[in-house]
């Protein structure tokens, strides 16, 4: 009796070091790295814990833990992949073991290569924007539009051209008036007025077209209207989360041009500021 009782007792023992070993196995694994000293320390508790080889059992759930350790702020670093085969090799996982793990590693690796797709093309959109603040970009073909020698293109933009316009008319001021009764059968109103006739007015599209931007001339290339401002007259220009507006010398109404679907502001805006500056370096 007494030789059952110590085996029950020594595997409840053995037991409880196992639990313990894995638990500080998932605790050294839990940032995705493991480093040589890591490796000593495990190797070390191991055998002070008396420790069997049911980690083996969990192996599957270990390497999951440092898959999760690995994503750092939900990203996959490049240098992690190395780590992670250090883990895999440690911990001789395989097979349906890898699966969660792993599929977790290609769901960050393809959000990684997202991310790397769309940084590159920011910077390379960044770097255009540079180049038209400078006027510095190849021409840009616009055969609808003839050009002289030495001018060339660095945008062409669908814009609507937008006018203020009578839209309507509303009378002000006016009233019915006071009817009185002078005899039987007989009144006479007095006070009323057929007031004022006053015009609406309201923004409304003209023409629909292509702003062309270029190093001498904003050219607007429109269905209905069309018109060329040459540079050296602008002398007012503003932005908006919609359109653009910009004055010349001599004519009594600005230009308002609204951006249509598909047209990117910020290209616009460094566009007109980049043949600005290049016409005023140049004056």
């Amino acid at each position: 009796m007494s030789g059952i009782l110590s085996r029950f007792l020594s595997r409840l023992s053995h037991g409880e070091a196992d639990r313990q070993f894995i638990d500080e196995m998932r605790s050294v694994l839990a940032d995705g790295e493991l480093t040589d000293e890591e490796r000593e320390f495990m190797a070390h508790r191991h055998a002070e814990l008396g420790a069997g080889d049911a980690w083996n059992d969990v192996k599957g759930d270990l390497y999951l833990a440092a898959v999760r350790g690995a994503l750092k702020g939900g990203r996959l670093a490049p240098a992690a992949e190395a780590e992670l085969d250090e883990i895999r090799a440690y911990l001789q996982v395989g097979g349906d073991d890898l699966r969660r793990g792993d599929e977790l590693l290609s769901a960050a690796r393809a959000e990684r290569a997202e991310a790397m797709k769309a940084a590159d093309a920011q910077r390379r959109w960044d770097a255009y924007l540079d180049a038209l603040r400078r006027a510095d970009v190849p021409p840009v073909a616009c055969p609808a539009v003839v050009m002289p020698r030495g001018e060339r293109a660095v945008l062409v933009a669908p814009m609507t051209a937008m006018e203020y316009k009578a839209v309507g008319r509303q009378y002000r001021g006016g009233g019915s008036g006071v009817s009185i009764r002078v005899t039987k059968g007989m009144s006479l109103r007095v006070g009323g007025g057929s007031g004022v006739s006053a015009p609406i007015m309201d923004m409304v599209p003209v023409s629909e077209g292509h702003l062309v931007v270029t190093t001498q001339r904003f050219v607007f290339n429109g269905d209905l209207k069309s018109w060329a401002d040459p540079l050296s007259k602008v002398i007012g220009f503003q932005g908006f989360r919609d359109g653009v507006q910009y004055s010349i010398n001599g004519r009594e109404k600005p230009r308002i041009l609204r951006f249509s679907p598909g047209t990117r502001p910020d290209e616009v805006f460094a566009a007109i500021e980049g043949v600005m500056n290049r016409m005023l370096s140049q004056s």
